[in-house]
């Protein structure tokens, strides 16, 4: 064993006192003559060259120290301080190789992580740099922060619950840096439900501040993801910023968590728009609801439940643009294509209630439900009112999406209040006025193109071969450009076949 002396503390006392003295007896008479006459003698004084090189040597022998322990004895010394900084057990590999430059560190590949006698993870490649001193006692050689990259993490609903530690507790000292690892969130069954990738993060418990503290960059359902997380574990409070750059939106919580039920108070940023929540979290579920009022009800409202999921959300607007549902660079079709909406592992229902309708004075009292269960997404039970005599609703709809666009389709039952205002609403000819109670339209809408295709259409629960005559003339129109024209002639054309 290679063993090395260290000064002592006195020694190095009466070094810097000897060199400040050196110091202060020639820099003040020091100037530009004397100075070059003192630095040729400097550099042809074999002495200052001797000097140079021990002050080389040494800088060097102090960083290459590691490189002469035994590869079993530092294996276990990272081992035991991994271990107690993140409560998991390592199995390492048989070989560390060590680095002196940039930063001493040792450099392990293929390292596990175990858990509940299971592996979560392998990670390709873990570097774990080192403080610069006590180099030369071997049982004090500290790890000061450690980079793990190209690591696959599972995550099982049960290890989720470890997560919340994070709030009940200082995380690790050591600052944690992630760079390209990804996170598959698994069910009991071993089914993937979610992908979380890392490109880059860190956490550390920020010893100035006193709060843990969780930076991220990543993706998650195919959408970028930024998270800032700072935790007073003492005080019990979190303030949480999500930000969504794909569909342009920003998240911040802040969390009050030293009583039952849970506080906190939750922001989403929309362009220069801001909705302020207040939420109550229990034990397995939470209600919020909005501070802004509409007519009297929230701007939003609802509650999630967490076992099993299933969220209900109400939403009331003064006015709404129905054309915003089918603009190809409106919200509402980015948020289609982003994926969000379609988890398998979600259930939810949406609810958009708006009295008034944006450029359309004949209609009003719109309800648009947004439902997805059991991998299904649809429209069903949404509703709006035609000239207070005609309530339209939509049934047995099914949201499709695939290389060639995003498609709905499903049926659209007209329910008439009285025929012979609608009859004089389409001018149509009296000897066609027949007894109508029900109109029922089968449409395929495609949100790319804005083509709507009507494939049956029955009067009164029938249908017959002059209707489907009729409506081949109508497949494929362009919805934001049917005229109400064409509406009134396909109405007056399909009545006269009663």
């Amino acid at each position: 064993m290679i063993k090395f002396s260290t000064p002592s503390k006195k020694e190095i006392f009466n070094l810097l006192k000897k060199f400040n003295d050196f110091l202060a007896n020639n820099l003040s008479t020091l100037n530009l003559k004397n100075f070059r006459q003192w630095f040729k003698s400097l550099i042809y004084d074999r002495r200052f060259h001797i000097t140079i090189a021990i002050i080389i040597l040494s800088v060097f022998a102090h960083l290459s120290a590691p490189a002469f322990y035994q590869n079993k004895w530092v294996l276990s010394k990272i081992k035991k301080q991994l271990e107690t900084e993140f409560d998991f057990n390592f199995v390492l590999p048989e070989k560390v190789n060590y680095s002196m430059f940039p930063v001493p560190s040792f450099h392990l590949k293929n390292v596990e992580l175990i858990h509940d006698n299971k592996r979560i993870s392998k990670i390709k490649l873990m570097k774990l740099h080192l403080s610069y001193n006590k180099f030369f006692d071997k049982e004090k050689v500290n790890i000061q922060n450690i980079y793990v990259e190209d690591s696959q993490i599972e995550i099982y609903n049960n290890d989720i619950k470890e997560f919340f530690n994070f709030f009940d507790k200082e995380i690790n000292n050591k600052k944690l840096f992630l760079k390209n690892n990804k996170f598959f969130f698994k069910s009991k069954s071993d089914e993937i439900y979610a992908i979380l990738t890392s490109k880059e993060s860190k956490s550390y418990f920020d010893q100035i501040n006193f709060k843990n503290t969780l930076n991220f960059k990543g993706e998650i359902f195919n959408n970028p993801l930024k998270v800032n997380l700072l935790n007073d574990y003492l005080k019990k409070k979190t303030d949480l910023n999500v930000e969504l750059k794909k569909i342009g939106k920003k998240f911040n919580l802040k969390l009050d968590y030293l009583n039952k039920p849970n506080i906190a108070i939750f922001e989403l940023q929309d362009g220069s728009n801001s909705y302020v929540s207040n939420i109550k979290l229990g034990k397995n579920n939470l209600v919020f609801d909005s501070n802004r009022k509409i007519n009297d009800k929230s701007f939003y409202k609802g509650f999630v439940n967490f076992k099993p999921f299933y969220s209900d959300i109400e939403i009331n607007l003064r006015n709404f643009d129905l054309s915003n549902l089918i603009d190809l660079n409106g919200i509402f079709l980015q948020i289609l294509n982003s994926e969000i909406i379609s988890n398998p592992n979600l259930n939810y229902k949406i609810e958009l209630n708006s009295e008034k309708i944006k450029n359309h004075r004949l209609l009003r009292n719109l309800v648009l439900c947004l439902n997805y269960d059991q991998k299904n997404f649809n429209f069903d039970k949404s509703k709006i009112i035609f000239d207070d005599n005609v309530e339209m609703n939509i049934i047995e709809s099914k949201y499709t999406s695939d290389e060639n666009g995003n498609f709905l389709s499903g049926k659209i039952n007209l329910l008439i209040k009285n025929d012979k205002n609608l009859y004089k609403f389409f001018q149509s000819k009296k000897q066609f006025r027949k007894p109508l109670k029900k109109i029922s339209l089968s449409f395929e809408f495609n949100f790319n193109s804005s083509n709507l295709t009507i494939n049956k259409i029955e009067l009164n629960d029938k249908s017959n071969e002059k209707i489907e005559d009729i409506i081949k003339n109508y497949k494929n129109k362009e919805l934001k450009n049917l005229r109400r024209l064409e509406i009134k002639n396909l109405f007056n054309e399909v009545i006269a076949t009663l």
